[in-house]
């Protein structure tokens, strides 16, 4: 059974990665206007969350001076999107693949702290070496 778990992780991964990457090269690189459903999600709920800010029965300047931020927050909103999208996609595919992906990060982050000392840690008693760039 689990065989047939992994098989479809894997496929249902690389199918979410494809589909994220032709939503990007649709919404990015395409020269007409092809709607996109992640796009128009998260366009859609980007302004519904700014119109409850406004209000319905604000005065024009102040719908105005807070409706203009709606298109840049959409924008960094839907680079997110498609971020997680990608992250959730690789994540599965390594789930299936046999990697368990947070057990292993975990260990890496463990690893790399021991490695790398803290800034408050450095000893500063020693002078340190110029750089010689040739």
């Amino acid at each position: 059974m689990t065989v047939v778990r992994d098989v479809v992780l894997l496929i249902a991964g690389a199918v979410l990665v494809a589909a994220t990457l032709m939503s990007e090269v649709r919404t990015v690189m395409l020269p007409r206007g092809v709607p996109v459903r992640v796009g128009r999600a998260v366009f859609r709920t980007t302004r519904r969350l700014f119109a409850l800010r406004v209000g319905p029965r604000a005065p024009y300047e102040r719908r105005d001076r807070i409706m203009a931020l709606a298109a840049p927050v959409g924008l960094l909103a839907l680079l997110l999107s498609w971020l997680l999208l990608f992250f959730g996609a690789y994540t599965l595919m390594f789930y299936a693949l046999g990697v368990r992906p947070m057990s292993r990060g975990n260990a890496s982050v463990t690893r790399l702290k021991a490695r790398l000392p803290l800034l408050g840690d450095i000893d500063r008693s020693r002078p340190s070496r110029p750089c010689v760039c040739q």
